[in-house]
C-alpha cells in the first residue's frame, strides 16, 4: 500500500551567524619529547619522512566560548588544528560544553627533530599563533 503522506520541512525562524575568532585559552600537552614515527599519510601531511623516528610535541588548545553567547553550531574550521576525534587526520576541532562555557579543542604537532639529532621544527597543520576558530551562533 503506498502512502501519499509527506513530512513537512522543519522550519525555523533563526539566523546562523558565523564567527572566526583567533588563539587560544589554554594548552597542555597530549604529548612532550615523545618518540614516534609517522605512517605514510601522516607523514606526508607533516612534511617528514614517513617510518622514521622524530621526537614530537603535541598541543592540545582550548578556546572558551560562553553559552550566554547563545547556541553554538560546529563548522568547517580549515585554519584550526587536528580534530582530536578524527581517525583521518582531519582539521578541525571537538566541541562540548563544560560549565558555563563550549570548549572547542583541537591539537597541534610540533615535529621537533629526528633522532640523529637533525633539526625539523615543523609545525602541522600550523604554529599555535595561527589558529582560527570558526564556528555559527544561533540568535
Amino acid at each position: 500500500m503506498k502512502s501519499n503522506y509527506v513530512s513537512a520541512p522543519i522550519l525555523t525562524k533563526a539566523n546562523l551567524i558565523n564567527h572566526t575568532v583567533g588563539g587560544y585559552d589554554t594548552s597542555s600537552f597530549v604529548y612532550k619529547n615523545y618518540k614516534t614515527q609517522f605512517g605514510a599519510t601522516l607523514a606526508a601531511i607533516l612534511g617528514v619522512q614517513p617510518y622514521v623516528v622524530y621526537i614530537i610535541d603535541e598541543y592540545r588548545l582550548i578556546k572558551r566560548i560562553p553559552t550566554s553567547n547563545g547556541y553554538i553550531v560546529p563548522l568547517d574550521s580549515p585554519n584550526c588544528g587536528f580534530s582530536p576525534t578524527s581517525t583521518t587526520n582531519a582539521v578541525g576541532y571537538s566541541i562540548s560544553v563544560v560549565g558555563e562555557n563550549y570548549e572547542l579543542t583541537t591539537d597541534i604537532i610540533n615535529v621537533k627533530y629526528n633522532m640523529s639529532g637533525q633539526s625539523i621544527n615543523s609545525w602541522s597543520p600550523r604554529q599555535l599563533g595561527q589558529v582560527e576558530w570558526t564556528y555559527g551562533s544561533i540568535e
